[in-house]
């Protein structure tokens, strides 16, 4: 976890410098430099858990990045020294890989927005609070479930505090009452039967597996012609049962 936050906070902050400190003999050399650490930018803006250290520092960054590009470019032509011929090539050839590198894989992650034709309406399941989607996509640069068949469809959603953090900072992160979602009421995202429910699992601190129970305490859904899955539920807060009917926004658990 702590490598994760320090890629999220140091990557941005040394492609921010790179972008704002070049001093670029001309606009040519300026517009391929900065079109390489730009898209270095957004593909950390796209595809990292920025939960983990706050989701405001993500919104911040278009803005730290068109403020970098004024100030790089305000510094085209201040260079004391001019670089020699080779290294100038090689500068070129590094940006330009880098341009394709990180273009591809930001098509990739992007291409996960994409909204597929055979999609169904749903609700909220958290219509109280402030919560943002951690693992959510049609891909696997955004969605680790998508690779793991029948979770291919699943996404995380996870609770957000003051903070824009998924947890309070420096607080204890084996202890659930830390994290903004534990405790959060579940409803009904659609109007349907609920075909299973289960309860009386004990929960897991972040890290844990239960091989044999991945979903935890749950309750399945059928509306719309498919089955709703809403996984990893709080102990003895399942409130609905087998052959219950439900409307959107009943309290599920």
């Amino acid at each position: 976890m702590l490598t994760v936050q320090l890629i999220i906070i140091l990557v941005p902050i040394a492609f921010l410098a790179s972008i704002a400190l070049q001093r670029q003999a001309n606009f040519f050399r300026f517009l391929i430099s900065t079109l390489a650490f730009s898209l270095g930018i957004t593909l950390v803006w796209v595809i990292m858990p920025w939960d983990v250290v706050s989701v405001y520092w993500r919104m911040a960054m278009p803005l730290l990045l068109l403020l970098a590009i004024i100030i790089g470019y305000r510094r085209i032509g201040t260079a004391k020294i001019e670089m020699p011929r080779w290294q100038v090539v090689m500068n070129l050839v590094i940006n330009l890989a880098l341009i394709g590198f990180f273009g591809l894989i930001n098509m990739g992650a992007i291409a996960g927005y994409m909204v597929p034709t055979d999609t169904i309406e749903l609700a909220s399941p958290l219509p109280e609070g402030r919560f943002v989607v951690g693992q959510g996509g049609g891909g696997p640069f955004l969605n680790g479930h998508s690779r793991v068949a029948p979770q291919n469809h699943a996404l995380d959603i996870l609770g957000i505090n003051a903070f824009g953090a998924r947890f309070k900072p420096f607080a204890d992160r084996s202890d659930l009452r830390n994290y903004a979602i534990f405790g959060a009421s579940i409803h009904a995202p659609c109007a349907g039967e609920v075909l299973v429910s289960h309860d009386g699992l004990e929960e897991l601190t972040p890290g844990q597996t239960d091989r044999e129970n991945l979903a935890g305490n749950y309750v399945v859904i059928a509306c719309h012609g498919v089955e709703v899955v809403l996984a990893h539920m709080q102990k003895d807060s399942v409130l609905v049962s087998p052959g219950q009917q439900v409307s959107i926004g009943d309290p599920l658990g």
